[in-house]
């Protein structure tokens, strides 16, 4: 069973994975975030077109593979997903590979309560290190909370970036 971590584990995990590796500026760099961490991003043609990703490990090497029919913003937080996955440990013990087939927020078909977990956890840390919240309240105000502008900022789906301005606390 892997450590389960709230809300605010999260968070400042995945900012001090940023600020590690010099990454804590906007846009976030992902690409380089993972070639910190070992791991080498692929892009895949699944036969299934709703896997967004999935990431596997071999040895202390890691492989992360995002769907090339998805836009640019949707593999952008994939990858994030992804590192999710293998910084918060996910992919220790035994598990070797998780694959993604929806990267939703609302999912809720999940097989288990441990799975489910893992993958809110997952999410979590992919919108906290893409829109770390300093950011999203700085961004906010520079932007006067227009959501367009700020997920071009962010390098984010309006999507994500409505659903993490939500989740922020923005009177900072």
């Amino acid at each position: 069973m892997n450590k389960k971590y709230d809300d605010a584990q999260i968070e400042e995990l995945a900012v001090a994975e940023l600020k590690k590796y010099g990454l804590y500026e906007l846009p976030i760099d992902v690409h380089r975030l993972a070639r910190y961490k070992n791991a080498t991003i692929y892009t895949a043609d699944f036969e299934d077109k709703s896997i967004s990703g999935m990431i596997s490990k071999k040895g202390k090497s890691y492989s992360i593979y995002v769907n090339r029919e998805h836009s640019a913003t949707r593999n952008q937080f994939t990858i994030a997903h992804e590192l999710g996955h293998l910084i918060l440990g996910h992919l220790d013990g035994d598990r070797q590979s998780i694959t993604d087939e929806q990267l939703n927020m609302y999912r809720r078909d999940y097989t288990n309560d441990d799975e489910r977990r893992l993958e809110v956890e997952a999410n979590k840390f992919a919108a906290a290190l893409l829109m770390p919240t300093e950011f999203v309240i700085q961004v906010w105000n520079e932007c006067e909370g227009d959501l367009e502008a700020m997920a071009r900022r962010f390098r984010v789906s309006e999507a994500a970036m409505g659903y993490r301005a939500d989740h922020v606390d923005r009177r900072g």
